[in-house]
């Protein structure tokens, strides 16, 4: 199911949207709703795409939530390693609600999108299936950083990309550590290894963009070393 928005829907309304949503048929956060989302009223030019709050945000005020995920150093949960990885402008654009990064989940209830339930029928694409095309068409970022094997297969499945997108991390690797680049900034390499997709609802809308895929931040996650290998590189001078 995607719930249509109207034609001339804006930031503001697809936040509102997600924010007040009770949860949607057999999505994994319908049994007890409590949607993240990180608004950014600027001019988003980077969408930042990982799987799931962490099910320890809901301990978290809500008026909190964005400067206690912006300011996070561990490297046990996503946002540390995001922080890391990304620096200080997207440490603000969050924090701030402003800037060029927007920071958004697959699924928007925090959680583990791990766990089984017993005798319960869950869509773990649902949530994105409904919201996640919206951000992307209202938003309309010049690139998608996706982390993580759930959000960059569903990517696949929207795109005109036809591989697996732990192919496309190969490659970034290795074009990064090869760094002969046109560009001197990290951000400005990232657009340099990213390939280029054709984001497809299933209304027929397109949009084109540009998508670096990654391995999942967290620390838990050993394969993250990969990651840190490629914004080394891009980072070096």
């Amino acid at each position: 199911m995607i719930i249509r928005m109207p034609v001339k829907a804006d930031a503001r309304e697809i936040f509102d949207r997600i924010r007040n949503c009770k949860g949607i048929d057999n999505c994994p956060g319908k049994s007890s709703p409590y949607p993240i989302v990180l608004r950014n009223y600027g001019q988003v030019e980077i969408m930042v795409i990982t799987e799931q709050p962490n099910k320890t945000v809901r301990e978290i005020p809500e008026s909190e939530i964005s400067e206690r995920l912006a300011m996070s150093t561990s490297r046990k949960y996503a946002s540390g390693e995001l922080r890391k990885y990304l620096g200080d402008e997207f440490t603000n654009s969050i924090r701030h609600g402003c800037g060029k990064y927007y920071w958004t989940h697959l699924i928007k209830c925090p959680g583990q999108i791990r766990e089984k339930r017993e005798n319960e029928k869950v869509d773990e694409e649902v949530c994105a299936n409904t919201y996640l095309l919206e951000e992307i068409f209202v938003l309309k970022p010049k690139l998608i950083l996706s982390f993580g094997d759930h959000p960059s297969g569903w990517i696949l499945r929207h795109s005109s990309l036809d591989k697996n997108w732990q192919d496309y991390v190969k490659e970034e690797e290795n074009r990064a550590k090869k760094g002969d680049f046109k560009a001197r900034e990290m951000e400005a390499r990232l657009y340099e290894i990213a390939k280029e997709t054709c984001i497809k609802a299933e209304d027929g809308r397109k949009y084109e963009t540009k998508v670096c895929f990654f391995y999942h931040p967290s620390g838990r996650n050993w394969r993250r070393c990969r990651n840190d290998e490629i914004f080394n590189a891009l980072k070096a001078p």
